[in-house]
């Protein structure tokens, strides 16, 4: 088993829920609730510098522990910073309501002192980085390998959904692959319990940030998280990024939908209109998606987030009538990827 040394930060249907449903708030579990500090498979870490590290993230770096010949990824923070201590709480939160689905990340536990906080995570050794990066190479991703990530990648999110959370930072980076093709939705550090007050993301990327996010900030939402789908998918079937990588600098461009002026001088006057078509993909990108995904991925990118399916209504769509692969598939012997 090899890792990377700081890589690049980059079928169980849940029941019909709808996206406008706002749940009661949860309690939320602060650093300081926590009154005697666990350790990670009670076998504390001593030094964080001895461990080989899978990857850095805004607030702190991810390990790999080993217990009873079993990997865990170990996220260890420092919390003496507020907004480190958000960004933990968050995800713990997040974690903790979150566990039992496949396609969302499992915690197994979680340290606390008054200084540093860790969680301790089910390892997976791939992102979908790593698929991307193979399309990127020139070479076909197959039909059945993008059909198994997009409905795992829904999956996830409509189980995140149907919880009452927000996840607001979806993206290739952060969705996690198994060695049998399982994709799972990890770092929870910018999760929302879903509300009806506006959210402040002044963080969230820009490549998959819906519209919303730049210029009506109570209008975002569960249907922001499927407009990052949408992006993901575009990137993952062509392997570019559809904003900040030509055409529209970021989706602001598109945030007409709302009437707001300023940065929109580069829209032409016949987009400057009331409906909310999706933004006009590229005949490249047509070139690359089959019919069926390309209908599914303009209904997830519609401008005005309440045209946008849901993430249970996705994945009635067409494109997953004629079934999904049988069994496990195999990353490694698939993508070379050890």
């Amino acid at each position: 088993m090899s890792t990377k040394t700081n890589p690049r930060k980059r079928t169980l249907s849940p029941d019909p829920v709808s996206n406008d449903h706002l749940v009661e708030p949860l309690s939320k579990k602060v650093c300081s609730d926590v009154e005697e500090p666990q350790h990670p498979l009670d076998k504390p870490v001593a030094s964080q510098d001895a461990l080989p590290v899978l990857g850095e993230g805004s607030y702190g770096s991810v390990y790999l522990i080993e217990d009873k010949k079993t990997y865990y990824a170990f996220k260890f923070s420092e919390i003496s910073v507020d907004s480190a201590k958000e960004a933990f709480n968050k995800e713990f939160l997040a974690l903790s309501n979150l566990r039992g689905h496949p396609n969302v990340l499992s915690l197994i536990k979680f340290i606390m002192d008054e200084k540093t906080a860790g969680l301790v995570l089910e390892y997976v050794p791939f992102t979908l980085d790593h698929i991307i990066s193979f399309r990127q190479r020139g070479r076909h991703l197959p039909s059945m390998w993008v059909k198994s990530l997009v409905s795992d990648l829904l999956r996830g999110v409509a189980h995140i959904h149907a919880k009452g959370f927000i996840h607001f930072d979806l993206k290739p980076s952060n969705l996690l692959v198994a060695r049998d093709g399982v994709l799972k939705i990890a770092d929870f550090g910018m999760a929302e319990l879903q509300s009806d007050s506006p959210y402040e993301l002044e963080k969230m990327t820009e490549c998959y940030r819906p519209p919303e996010g730049y210029v009506r900030r109570y209008l975002l939402g569960t249907r922001s998280d499927m407009w990052s789908v949408g992006v993901i998918i575009i990137e993952l079937v062509t392997g570019d990024v559809v904003f900040g990588n030509g055409g529209w600098l970021r989706a602001e461009d598109l945030a007409w939908a709302y009437g707001c002026k300023g940065s929109l001088f580069r829209l032409s006057d016949v987009l400057l209109q009331k409906s909310s078509p999706p933004p006009e993909l590229s005949g490249d990108i047509k070139v690359h998606l089959s019919s069926d995904l390309f209908s599914l991925t303009e209904d997830l990118l519609r401008c005005n987030p309440k045209d946008r399916l849901s993430a249970q209504a996705a994945l009635e769509h067409h494109y997953f009538e004629d079934g999904l692969p049988s069994g496990p598939l195999d990353v490694v012997s698939s993508f070379g990827l050890q």
